[in-house]
């Protein structure tokens, strides 16, 4: 249940930002549309959120502001968690970007949830149809006896045709410290701007 209303409240987000996208009127590198090949300086940067390349360009900075809610079924205490995400990502150049994050706990109590990442991307293959990226972000519970792990991430994006994409993160998050553990993950999805 927790996973299927974390996906259609990010769905209904995306929507959200997406539904006010405008096309952009810069005439792209051949003249006749965005571009969609990276890196984009950020004169011509895409506002359609799909032609933007998978990390920030030279010169440009991001926050970003997420929403977790964590279901607890009665049987377990019942007490939903809420917490948000705050990021922030700068361009360093063309093709590497940097981003620092953390979070807030807003209930059941409010307060800092002492983790701070840290990471760097960079844009590895960006073509007008698939893009592919290669993330570090180090992480770090700043909590006596906390949590030090680290996420390699390859985000990927194919377009098909106006309108449709594949899209999809394949993760490795570790977890260096008190102990080791390596847990892998892929996260496929389907995408549609209008």
């Amino acid at each position: 249940m927790t996973h299927w209303f974390r996906a259609v409240l990010a769905v209904a987000v995306v929507s959200s930002l997406m539904a006010q996208q405008e096309a952009y009127a810069g005439g792209g590198k051949d003249g006749k549309g965005p571009d969609k090949v990276g890196p984009i300086n950020k004169d011509k940067y895409p506002k359609i959120y799909r032609y933007r390349p998978l990390t920030m360009s030279k010169g440009m900075a991001q926050v970003g502001l997420g929403l977790d809610w964590t279901l607890i079924p009665d049987d377990l205490g019942g007490t939903d968690l809420i917490g948000a995400g705050l990021g922030v990502d700068y361009g360093l150049a063309p093709t590497v970007d940097v981003r620092v994050a953390t979070g807030l706990a807003l209930s059941p109590d409010t307060d800092w949830d002492h983790h701070l990442a840290l990471g760097v991307g960079y844009l590895a293959y960006d073509t007008a149809e698939f893009d592919l990226a290669v993330r570090l972000d180090l992480d770090a519970q700043l909590v006596d006896g906390g949590a030090i792990g680290a996420i390699i991430q390859v985000p990927m994006r194919y377009l098909i045709g106006d309108v449709w994409d594949l899209h999809g993160n394949v993760g490795i998050p570790v977890t260096l410290d008190p102990e080791f553990f390596i847990s892998p993950s892929v996260n496929p999805g389907v995408g549609l701007q209008a």
